[in-house]
């Protein structure tokens, strides 16, 4: 942990926003068949879990920095996924607003693509304690979205 400082990453914003565009336009105008707005787990605790490491995640990407100028390796390949990812989010929202809500869609496009976003982000800025509250969250995330849209 030494390696890390508490401060504000503009780039972990910026990721931040870009995965959550979709929803602001989603709280403002849902779609005419919105099967979206029930997605909650059964049990309130797996829905507690799962949205503590989201913010989690996202306070992580924001508020903690890697104090290391030096870049990964792999860096080129996380940032290619991540836009990967997040242009199937995009896709996915886009198509579910034209009234496709294939059940593989949801939950490949709309539940495992943002959350495998974060991961990719978190990976890309040598942030690894958002990491862990990542893959929790990604997990958590997509099998609800997998047990109510199967």
């Amino acid at each position: 942990m030494k390696q890390y400082k508490f401060g504000f990453s503009i780039k972990g914003l910026i990721a931040f926003l870009l995965v959550m565009a979709p929803n602001i336009v989603w709280m403002i105008a849902p779609p005419v068949n919105d099967v979206l707005a029930g997605n909650s787990a059964a049990a309130p605790a797996l829905d507690i879990v799962q949205n503590v490491c989201r913010w989690m995640v996202v306070a992580l990407l924001i508020l903690l920095v890697n104090k290391s100028e030096k870049k990964n390796k792999l860096s080129k390949i996380f940032i290619a996924a991540a836009a990967l990812c997040l242009l199937v989010y995009y896709v996915s929202w886009a198509l579910y607003y034209i009234g496709y809500a294939d059940p593989w869609m949801v939950v490949i496009g709309m539940a495992a693509a943002p959350s495998l976003y974060f991961i990719f982000v978190a990976l890309w800025l040598n942030n690894y304690p958002a990491v862990v509250p990542g893959i929790i969250f990604a997990v958590i995330h997509t099998a609800i979205t997998f047990i109510n849209y199967k």
